[in-house]
């Protein structure tokens, strides 16, 4: 029995948004950014707004990770914590989002001076580019 994952609309509409970087394999332009910070405040006060996060720092980690482009994840976490106060107001689960969102931060933050561009294709909505990696949470 095969498990297949799925990831959220918003790392979807982040795929759509990336452009090739200068000394990076990708970026996300501010317009972006504001527009993908846009989305996510709609999801303010939502028990989505978990999965929406969580999938943008899925998709952050996969970028500095896998892509070489940290300035890419740095972009998507800084959008993903714009939700930081809200996830605290849904609890325990949203703090945990949040922590792991931190955490994340802190492990692309080191990559920004490191990271060499890979030669791995971009990765596709609710793929990461065929590598055996999908983002998000597990259909069931």
């Amino acid at each position: 029995m095969s498990r297949e994952k799925s990831t959220h609309r918003l790392a979807d509409e982040a795929l759509q948004l990336l452009g090739s970087g200068k000394g990076e394999r990708y970026a996300l332009e501010s317009s972006g950014a504001q527009k993908l910070t846009r989305s996510l405040s709609a999801l303010f006060g939502t028990a989505e707004l978990r999965d929406a996060v969580d999938a943008l720092v899925r998709l952050a980690y996969f970028l500095a990770e896998k892509q070489g482009s940290p300035g890419a994840a740095k972009s998507l976490l800084d959008v993903a914590a714009t939700a930081i106060e809200p996830l605290k107001a849904l609890g325990a689960a949203g703090q945990q989002v949040a922590d792991a969102m931190r955490a994340s931060a802190a492990r692309v933050s080191e990559k920004v001076a490191t990271a060499r561009p890979s030669s791995s294709p971009m990765p596709t909505p609710g793929r990461a580019g065929g590598a055996g990696i999908s983002l998000g949470r597990k259909k069931r």
